[in-house]
């Protein structure tokens, strides 16, 4: 059978023969096109029209097919609704490549500004978008809609009134903000859309009632936009707990560095350093809460090594983990504590009462102390840290790692069903493993040889005669048998 040919040289193939045709033979060949594929007609239409300078013409056809498209009115279920979003989805395809002109954006902005509207009434009320298709739709319509009006601004005071209504009216999604639409505003569209917000404010604090977190997006927005930092730190304190993060970046950002300490003491007086997840919050950025090496780094600036490394401690008393114990070590490396930070912390935990040995099991295995690991778990046992204490290479107790083993095999089992089945039939390939590994046959039973041409006296062996014996425990139970049967046990 012949290979298909790489995708590059068939684009090349296709130049070439573009290339070769005269003026004649190519009008025919997308006449053609056009005849026998209704995407190209109506491309080829629109195009057109908007070279012949009929834009409203245009944008009539597309309102009406993004009309058509949307006209859905009974519930759909998870399955229909996928579909639904897909067909929107070509509907934006056409869309998108309109904007590369102020004319086909024009023509453009009335049907996504109707699909934008339509689809977020209809997922409050119309559809289960469990799949997030329809609202993944939602979210690229309004994205195109604000590039269509920054690329052909529409009346501005009628833009405002939109934005901020569809902002104060906001189920939470689609996610708009105003720096997408600042450039098609204007002056005049964001006076009308500030007084807008400032009567919805006004509104809420005759209820007795603060802003809700859209309103309170749309005046922090403004406040930014204005440079108003004291505004957005009076909205920002807002609510049951300060965004001590976003404070403290934007009062950094005004140099106004004796408040933003005050701020950072609140906030870890008030336990707003975070403690866990720390990556994903540095990559959002500052919000309610603040970065523990971010706020060590403020104090050090600042002067204060030992409030940083005091500030360490706590959150990692808080949060015995290996994140924070590596936030501990690095606050102390600065003043070249270091070592003796991660031992004290270590021995901390040591110290404390514990329901499983899950926690200094972690930690000693951050570390790369595999001794005191086991003894954390000879003392409390183990939990969830089981797997990260029996697969370490080389383990220096293979008995009591195959031990663990069993007994997750044995808990695993106690649902009924294939799948409990091929998950303990999973586990029990990796206990062999380890078992062979500890005879110092590591790839040789179960791949060179069966398992059962193991000596007696060998763990494979003893693993593979308590597998004999669960066997005939869930004999009654045929996926458990067929599982093992599966990977060769």
């Amino acid at each position: 059978m012949e290979e298909p040919a790489p995708e590059g040289d068939v684009d090349t193939a296709v130049e070439t023969y573009l290339n070769g045709l005269d003026v004649d033979q190519l009008r025919e060949l997308i006449l053609n096109l056009s005849d026998s594929n209704a995407e190209v007609f109506r491309s080829l239409s629109t195009t057109a029209s908007l070279v012949g300078g009929d834009v409203e013409a245009v944008a009539a056809d597309l309102l009406a097919q993004a009309k058509s498209v949307t006209g859905v009115r009974r519930f759909l279920g998870y399955r229909d609704a996928m579909d639904y979003g897909k067909d929107v989805s070509d509907v934006l395809n056409e869309l998108e490549p309109l904007h590369d002109t102020a004319d086909g954006a024009k023509a453009a902005a009335p049907a996504l500004l109707h699909i934008t509207t339509r689809l977020r009434k209809q997922m409050e009320r119309n559809i289960d978008d469990s799949s997030g298709v329809v609202g993944g739709g939602c979210q690229r319509a309004v994205d195109l809609y604000a590039r269509a009006g920054c690329a052909s601004p529409p009346e501005p005071g009628k833009l405002g009134r939109w934005l901020a209504k569809f902002r104060l009216d906001s189920p939470g999604w689609p996610s708009v903000t105003l720096a997408e639409f600042l450039p098609a505003l204007g002056d005049k569209g964001l006076n009308v859309y500030r007084r807008a917000a400032a009567k919805a404010e006004a509104a809420a604090e005759a209820a007795g009632k603060s802003p809700d977190f859209d309103l309170k997006r749309m005046l922090l927005e403004l406040a930014d936009h204005d440079g108003d930092v004291d505004r957005a730190v009076q909205l920002l304190s807002l609510g049951e707990h300060a965004e001590y993060g976003a404070i403290v970046e934007r009062l950094l950002a005004a140099e106004r560095r004796r408040e933003v300490m005050a701020y950072l003491d609140r906030a870890v007086a008030e336990g707003r350093v975070s403690t866990s997840n720390l990556d994903y919050w540095r990559r959002r950025g500052g919000g309610y809460w603040i970065d523990p090496l971010r706020a060590a780094e403020l104090y050090r600036e600042d002067g204060r090594d030992d409030d940083a490394l005091e500030m360490a401690r706590a959150l990692f008393r808080r949060a015995p983990t290996p994140e924070m114990l590596d936030v501990l070590t690095a606050v102390g490396a600065w003043t070249g504590r270091e070592d003796a930070e991660r031992e004290e912390a270590l021995a901390w935990v040591e110290g404390q009462s514990w329901r499983s040995g899950d926690p200094m099991i972690e930690l000693a295995l951050h570390v790369g102390d595999v001794e005191r690991a086991w003894a954390a778990a000879d003392r409390w046992g183990v939990g969830y840290a089981w797997r990260q204490l029996a697969d370490i290479t080389p383990q220096p107790r293979p008995d009591d790692a195959i031990a663990l083993y069993r007994q997750a095999i044995e808990e695993t089992l106690i649902p009924v069903g294939r799948k409990a089945a091929r998950e303990a039939a999973v586990l029990a390939t990796r206990m062999m493993a380890l078992a062979a590994a500890a005879d110092g046959a590591e790839g040789v039973y179960g791949v060179a040889q069966p398992y059962d041409a193991a000596p007696e006296d060998s763990r494979v062996a003893g693993c593979r005669a308590w597998l004999t014996d669960l066997r005939e425990q869930y004999r009654r139970r045929p996926t458990v048998r067929e599982e093992l049967d599966r990977v060769g046990l």
